[in-house]
């Protein structure tokens, strides 16, 4: 399974919430000069913990894991 799948998961149980997710997963930084980079997590087992609920977990288990990961950026 992808993170399309996960996310498209979590669109389904709350659109509103995924689209916040997709945003913080994409972010980018403008450094200067037109030039910016993606600010990603420093936790990958962080990343895989939430695309695994994504994937697994209930609707309300889903909704909970992607707010509280949400929380902690």
């Amino acid at each position: 399974m992808t993170w399309a799948t996960a996310l498209n998961n979590l669109d389904a149980a709350d659109p509103n919430l995924g689209s916040r997710v997709r945003a913080r997963l994409a972010s980018v930084i403008e450094v200067g000069e037109g030039l910016s980079m993606p600010i990603w997590t420093s936790d990958p087992t962080a990343l895989e913990a939430l695309q695994r609920e994504m994937l697994d977990g209930s609707v309300a288990r889903r909704k909970r894991f992607a707010q509280d990961w949400l929380d902690q950026q």
